[in-house]
């Protein structure tokens, strides 16, 4: 009983304010012990569910190949380091699905390979994919404002004929 006190009066004197209120009513170490147990793993649960969402839910949006992939990395890395292993294959899947429309060739022929691509392959043609695309936004660009100026200077002749 002495040990069991003791070890009560250290658990309580080294939990932070923020969890202590949680234990009070405990009048043993273990009941300390368990209490603390429950309530930190059910908020890594909730943790985890928070970040699969997170991860199912990441979409390029307006981000570059590397700060999308950063994203990615980032929660996959975080559930893996609470246990919650996110395969390659899923990651990759998680990358196709939050790809803008202007990809639907790019994810297309990803889905067509006969072979899985590995999550190094998705990436290096993905960065092919993305310079191709700002290649085309520029000369796009470009066609767009070549077409205004002669619009210009086509109404200018028609104004001073």
């Amino acid at each position: 009983m002495v040990q069991d006190q003791t070890l009560f009066i250290w658990l309580i004197s080294t939990i932070s304010e923020s969890v202590l209120p949680r234990v009070l009513s405990c009048k043993h170490s273990f009941e300390v012990w368990d209490k603390i147990h429950k309530h930190f793993n059910a908020m890594m649960k909730a943790k985890v569910f928070q970040q699969c969402y997170e991860l199912k839910t990441t979409k390029k949006d307006n981000c570059t190949v590397s700060e999308y992939f950063l994203k990615i990395k980032l929660i996959a890395d975080s559930l893996l380091a609470v246990g919650d292993v996110i395969t390659e294959e899923a990651q990759i899947d998680v990358i196709l699905d939050g790809l803008l429309e202007e990809y639907s060739s790019f994810m297309m022929q990803m889905h067509g390979k006969s072979e899985s691509p590995t999550l190094y392959d998705v990436e290096a043609l993905l960065y092919v994919q993305e310079g191709q695309l700002d290649k085309f936004h520029q000369e796009l660009a470009l066609s767009n404002v070549s077409a205004n100026l002669a619009i210009s200077h086509s109404k200018q002749n028609a104004a001073s004929n």
